[in-house]
């Protein structure tokens, strides 16, 4: 079964780089794969590889969390706007 995750490996690694260049490196797709990476790395004993993508996910996946709350709080703050007549 290693064989087959070795066999993986050089393609999410091109998936990864691809993603990075076309989607950037913090799009929630290319955080996807990086997390699948570093599953992989860690599937075949890779464990500080595996480390370091984490933390790449990790990073990616804090700022995509910060900027959802910021839209969040955003769109609530449009909506609990005092409502202003039309005569």
């Amino acid at each position: 079964m290693v064989g087959e995750y070795r066999k993986a490996k050089p393609l999410y690694i091109k998936a990864l780089n691809i993603s990075k260049k076309i989607l950037g490196e913090e799009h929630p797709d290319t955080a996807i794969i990086y997390n699948n990476l570093a599953e992989l790395y860690r599937s075949i004993g890779e464990y500080q590889k595996r480390a370091s993508l984490s933390k790449s996910c990790k990073k990616v996946g804090t700022k995509l969390f910060r900027k959802r709350i910021t839209l969040e709080e955003g769109k609530h703050s449009l909506l609990n706007r005092p409502q202003i007549p039309i005569n």
